[in-house]
């Protein structure tokens, strides 16, 4: 749980959404079967083995705006 990719599922999704309900103390409005489709395109990155990088910091990455 955590990578891109798990946002792929739709009860993860779900799981994400229940999950801000219940942090914001929403509990009892969770509905039973909310609507969690993806807008638009989504296509992340795959995992890479020996994709890590040690020693990288984040100033050592350029934002493209």
């Amino acid at each position: 749980m955590g990578h891109a990719d798990d946002l792929k599922c739709e009860n993860f999704r779900r799981l994400m959404v229940n999950a801000c309900y219940w942090c914001m103390g929403l509990e009892e409005k969770i509905p039973a079967q909310a609507k969690v489709d993806l807008v638009g395109a989504y296509d992340p990155s795959p995992i890479h083995n020996g994709g890590f990088k040690k020693n990288v910091k984040p100033s050592d990455h350029q934002l493209n705006h």
